[in-house]
């Protein structure tokens, strides 16, 4: 019974035969150190541009007067899009189409189309190179791969939208500014992408959220413009008759005369209301802009932001301590099991 009951490991003897497989642990911590600063090396540097800003969840109402006029659209809600869909904004398809005729300037100066940047003059570590092939090559842009179209994009449209996207982020924090990041491996580019992506987010938010009330005011202009022309010819109608009827006193030209005034009448009361509530209306579209405030202004963040030596440093050697003592227990458990078994056959 005593011969099949498990041995118990010998902690201290395990430990002893730790230190005296030291050499073995550094050597693997060592090996895997150089690799983790081969990967250091060959990893690309990035640069972050990134901005803070506020926009306004605001909703603007049509004052209910206008609502017959409006065809009882009276109730504007303009909060569908708030602060919380900025990153899913930022990497639609729409808004990164707007970066395909954008041209930056390196950090050397030199002018680039930032498709050309992103599809051409990207590096990579050099596993990918392994894992992906098609990195090596170079990519042949043709003037339609500059033109956006919503129903089909080119396969090189959809590279370029998919590492632009990579590039942009949008951290939201609870009561606290929306920071707004751009990820580039050129810290001029990076500076350049994020102050365009700035400006089309504000132009994006407003016209959505103003949208409603451009259409009830265009609406409203329309018909103000169609009511000035019913007033002037009203006007026309009335003056013409009274010039050639200054004289007359039928009955007849009477009637005529009191029926011009009554259109001129209503054509006026219209018009005037109409003016009045088109003014109404451009006010409203004037509050529903939303308040778009860039709390800190676009920076670029001194140095680079990755890799980083220190993180690579210690999960390597962590790497290297973890596989070299993890190789030395098993071997040393599997060889005392072993000899366990020979004394015990003995």
């Amino acid at each position: 019974m005593e011969a099949n009951e498990p041995k118990e490991i010998d902690l201290i003897q395990l430990f002893r035969h730790l230190l005296g497989k030291w050499k073995f642990i550094a050597g693997v911590t060592a090996a895997l150190f150089a690799v983790g600063m081969v990967a250091y090396v060959s990893t690309p540097n990035e640069y972050r541009s990134t901005a803070k800003l506020l926009a306004e969840d605001a909703q603007s109402r049509v004052p209910s007067g206008l609502a017959g006029m409006l065809g009882g659209v009276a109730n504007m809600s303009t909060d569908a899009i708030t602060s919380s869909s900025f990153p899913d904004i930022v990497k639609t398809r729409p808004m990164l189409a707007k970066f395909l005729d954008l041209e930056v300037q390196t950090i050397e100066g030199e002018p680039v189309k930032l498709f050309e940047y992103l599809v051409n003059e990207q590096r990579f570590p050099w596993w990918q190179y392994i894992t992906k092939p098609g990195l090596w090559k170079s990519h042949k842009i043709n003037p339609q791969d500059y033109v956006y179209d919503t129903c089909s994009i080119t396969p090189l449209q959809g590279l370029f939208f998919g590492r632009l996207s990579e590039s942009f982020e949008v951290v939201l924090e609870k009561n606290a500014p929306n920071t707004v990041t751009v990820t580039m491996q050129d810290p001029h580019i990076a500076f350049q992408t994020a102050r365009l992506l700035m400006q089309e987010l504000e132009v994006y938010i407003s016209d959505y959220r103003t949208l409603k009330a451009r259409r009830n005011l265009h609406f409203s202009e329309l018909q103000l413009d169609s009511a000035r022309k019913n007033y002037v010819l009203a006007q026309e109608k009335l003056a013409r008759f009274e010039d050639a009827n200054q004289n007359m006193i039928s009955r007849f030209a009477r009637t005529e005369w009191e029926r011009l005034r009554n259109d001129f009448s209503v054509a006026t009361s219209v018009y005037g209301t109409l003016a009045t509530q088109t003014e109404t209306l451009r006010l409203e579209l004037q509050k529903a802009k939303p308040v778009y405030v860039v709390l800190e202004p676009l920076t670029l963040q001194p140095g680079k932001i990755a890799p980083g030596l220190f993180k690579y440093a210690a999960i390597s050697i962590f790497l290297g301590l973890f596989f070299g003592a993890g190789y030395v227990v098993i071997t040393y458990l599997f060889c005392s099991g072993d000899k366990s078994k020979q004394s015990d056959q003995q």
